[in-house]
């Protein structure tokens, strides 16, 4: 029978520290409260944050300085100068499909060696990441949504960036990384989830799911502006499979956990 002496009057403290060489995450009061994070208990590694996914405004690197430091930049263009390609993932025309979180695998690892995974990579398939932009025309918000493969580099990964191993780094593969088979090659088969990736053509009238009506048959509006009624379209060129145009995407890190040895 447990008695209250037994129970701890004081909670354990858990300490997290900070992912490391985010060159897009500019640190202060504002970024510490959803920066990226991790905590080892044991040999488990627990992640908490939001990453961003860096962004390219007209060859123009933007930085995070607060939640909605992308919320209204036209663009979804990666910033490439942020981070670095990993060159033996598999690639569509010729662009491998997979970014370290780090310009340099060799100096600026995300991770020290102390939650750097010991026997094999951790990986996290399928998790949803998401871009916001409002126009500023009425409070029009839209979306663009996809899913990534988050990995975090062990000392005994296969993947690399020139040839450098990624060891303690943070990887993040698009869609594009397992639908081809790094030929370049289109995949043949159903992919339910690519109903869900965003592809949008700037020019283009959105459509409207809020408004959206769920009866016979399902149909979707155009959207279309509550102030003047002028149809509203997508400012800029977005396909959520590839690596090239996630630029600005976030990835909730709340809840991922995994083993280091």
């Amino acid at each position: 029978m447990i008695t209250y002496t037994e129970i701890p009057s004081t909670p354990t403290t858990t300490v997290w520290n900070d992912v490391l060489n985010l060159k897009n995450m500019v640190s202060n009061p504002v970024t510490d409260l959803f920066k990226p994070q991790y905590t080892i208990t044991g040999n488990k590694i627990d992640f908490r944050g939001q990453l961003y996914i860096p962004l390219d405004l007209v060859a123009v690197p933007q930085d995070v300085t607060q939640s909605n430091s992308y919320l209204y930049l036209a663009s979804a263009v990666t910033d490439e100068t942020r981070m670095s390609v990993v060159s033996n993932a598999n690639n569509n025309n010729g662009t491998p499909q997979a970014r370290f979180c780090t310009p340099n695998v060799v100096t600026d690892a995300n991770l020290p060696l102390l939650a750097t995974p010991q026997q094999g990579d951790i990986v996290f398939n399928d998790v949803p990441a998401y871009r916001r932009y409002a126009t500023g025309l009425g409070g029009i918000l839209t979306i663009s949504r996809t899913f990534l493969t988050v990995r975090i580099c062990g000392i005994n990964t296969v993947f690399n960036s020139g040839g450098n191993l990624g060891v303690g780094c943070i990887a993040i593969f698009s869609p594009f990384s397992y639908e081809y088979d790094g030929s370049g090659s289109a995949p043949s088969g159903n992919d339910p989830q690519g109903l869900v990736i965003s592809r949008v053509t700037a020019g283009q009238q959105v459509v409207d799911y809020v408004s959206a009506n769920d009866n016979i048959p399902f149909t979707i509006p155009n959207g279309i502006s509550p102030l003047n009624g002028v149809p509203n379209v997508s400012a800029f060129d977005i396909n959520a499979h590839n690596i090239v145009s996630l630029g600005g995407f976030i990835v909730n890190l709340n809840g991922l956990n995994g083993f280091l040895n």
